[in-house]
């Protein structure tokens, strides 16, 4: 039985990228609609917070995140399991200005696959006037990966530079260059109407101070809602529709007492289990093929040094050449 790992993985990434760029249409499926005042009023706190960042003439974000998803076939008494896991951090100084953030980052990241990390890269990153900068290596240097430029790069487009140097996509470099809020946060009509709960924790921080802990929580079937808007492929859709009641995600933001975010963690969970796949593709999977795939999605962020005093962020004086493929 032969499954080709870049189809299987292909249509978990479209389905994320479903999540994340949903349009701005109210969804048709809601799990929420029905929250109280009191929690609108604590998801306004959440989106204050989150214009808060804007209005900072400098932070300080030190952030991890963690993509997992595994997929199984069963076919008969035959089966074959997919892994890969992307973990990642970066620590970044952000100075805002009339003409959008600049950013002096250090990234690093580290890909698995089937239980064996495939590779580490570390490096540092600049986002000047509107444009993006990046140095990176593997650690360890290998001559078996594919090569990456000696020195800085300027980046078109983060989103595919992955297609001329995959290891860079793992850096996440979009989160660098972005203006758009957290994936949870772009949509503030959408998270009102879809949302199934929102809570309020008040917690004590290491210094002695209370902080509010804000946590949204959306179900199963907000996300089925973003995910299908615009799509009419038969096959994603079954999957999208094999969800189990186990997939959702949250959102916890946690506040100090002027309203600003101090730390940030979303999480995603999509899980589907025995899908009929020879339904939905007979030419890809022979009858009888039952899909089940798992991902999970975590980012966390802290927010410190806010409106402290930052060296200007300057773009590099000389560009790496191109290396050889």
């Amino acid at each position: 039985m032969t499954v080709r790992k870049g189809f299987v993985i292909g249509f978990v990434a479209v389905m994320i990228v479903a999540l994340t760029l949903g349009s701005g249409a109210p969804a048709r499926a809601q799990d929420g609609s029905g929250l109280s005042e009191e929690q609108l009023a604590l998801l306004d706190r959440v989106f204050a917070a989150r214009q808060l960042l804007d209005t900072f003439e400098s932070y300080v974000e030190i952030g991890t995140g963690l993509d997992a998803q595994t997929l199984t076939l069963v076919l008969g008494e035959q089966s074959v399991d997919l892994a890969d896991v992307t973990e990642w951090a970066w620590t970044e100084s952000v100075i805002n200005s009339p003409d959008g953030k600049n950013v002096d980052a250090q990234l690093g990241a580290a890909v698995s696959s089937q239980g064996e990390e495939a590779f580490r890269v570390v490096g540092d990153a600049r986002f000047v006037d509107g444009v993006l900068y990046v140095s990176a290596a593997y650690d360890p240097p290998s001559d078996d990966l594919p090569p990456l430029p000696d020195g800085w790069l300027l980046i078109e487009d983060p989103e595919t530079i992955g297609d001329s140097h995959p290891a860079l996509a793992a850096l996440q470099l979009d989160n660098i260059s972005s203006d758009e809020p957290n994936t949870l946060l772009e949509d503030q009509a959408r998270m009102r109407e879809t949302a199934s709960d929102v809570t309020l924790e008040t917690v004590t921080l290491d210094d002695g101070t209370e902080a509010d802990r804000i946590t949204v929580v959306f179900g199963r079937d907000a996300i089925l809602a973003v995910m299908v808007e615009g799509v009419d492929d038969p096959f994603q859709l079954g999957l999208f529709s094999g969800l189990t009641d186990e997939s959702g995600a949250t959102l916890s933001a946690l506040l100090d007492g002027e309203g600003r975010a101090l730390e940030v963690r979303t999480t995603i969970d999509l899980i589907a289990v025995d899908v009929d796949a020879a339904a939905l593709s007979p030419g890809d999977f022979p009858d009888g093929a039952l899909l089940s795939f798992a991902f999970q999605g975590v980012e966390e962020q802290r927010y410190e040094q806010i409106n402290e005093a930052r060296e200007p962020v300057s773009a590099p004086e000389e560009l790496a050449p191109e290396p050889a493929s």
